[in-house]
């Protein structure tokens, strides 16, 4: 599962968690069913929660790659923590 999904289920009603949990085991293949999750999850706000989660995270790992001197290594890797949180899908 992903943080989005976990996220969307601790808020949902017993019903709705378990229809999703049902879908996610058993119909994932369904192009119909999945969509029903995707939409569940935005719906719910767990995909806000990621991005605000994946921003402290960014902002973390910003904060310690600033205790290492400035070199060609750590200005990839602030690259790569910026590829990976800012790109677009």
């Amino acid at each position: 599962m992903t943080l989005p999904l976990i996220c969307s289920l601790s808020k949902a009603d017993r019903q709705t968690k378990r229809s999703i949990i049902n879908i996610v085991k058993t119909t994932n293949t369904d192009d119909a069913k999945v969509k029903e999750v995707i939409a569940f999850v935005k719906n719910s706000g767990g995909m806000e929660y990621a991005t605000m989660k994946m921003n402290e995270y960014q902002a973390k790992a910003f904060e310690v790659l600033e205790t290492f001197p400035d070199s060609v290594y750590r200005r990839s890797l602030k690259d790569l923590v910026r590829y990976t949180t800012e790109r677009n899908h």
